[in-house]
């Protein structure tokens, strides 16, 4: 597979998140800028975790607006896996591709530690190597990850 990584002003995981992919899985990386407008030959996208454009007002909220976010929209309705990792995610989630808002943890508190998650839909790119029912432990850090969506969505 040949991952975009994508990086935004202020991103420090990019290069993480590119060593990750060519070192552990041996698979190719490109880290791709804000202002590319062609994500053409990869198969998938990963945008990283960071402080992208410093997250002054909400997270994610100018990142939306960067000329890869069209690409990385018309990739990911073309069913092509698309990944945020941190403040990849609220990137997501505030240019509409996932429903819902992420709001201030509720405690008000930066979050950093281990966290249990069940794996409940193992038919997907990212959860096909484990048995529905798993307990898998990932990594979490971060001040903006109270995710909310309305009944409805959630029930799909």
């Amino acid at each position: 597979m040949k991952f975009a990584v994508v990086s935004f002003p202020g991103s420090n995981c990019d290069e993480d998140l590119y060593y990750a992919i060519v070192d552990a899985l041996h698979e190719e990386a490109t880290i791709v800028p804000h202002t590319a407008t062609d994500l053409s030959g990869f198969d998938a996208v990963l945008v990283p975790g960071g402080f992208s454009y410093g997250d002054y007002l909400r997270t994610g909220a100018i990142a939306k607006f960067a000329p890869v976010m069209t690409e990385v929209k018309r990739l990911a309705t073309e069913g092509f896996p698309v990944l945020g990792i941190c403040n990849g995610f609220q990137i997501l989630t505030e240019a509409g591709l996932l429903p819902g808002t992420l709001q201030h943890n509720r405690n008000m508190q930066f979050i950093c530690e281990p966290e249990p998650l069940i794996v409940e839909n193992n038919q997907t790119a990212f959860t096909n190597q484990f048995d529905a029912g798993t307990q898998i432990t990932l990594p979490i850090a971060h001040g903006e990850g109270n995710y909310y969506c309305d009944d409805d969505t959630l029930a799909n």
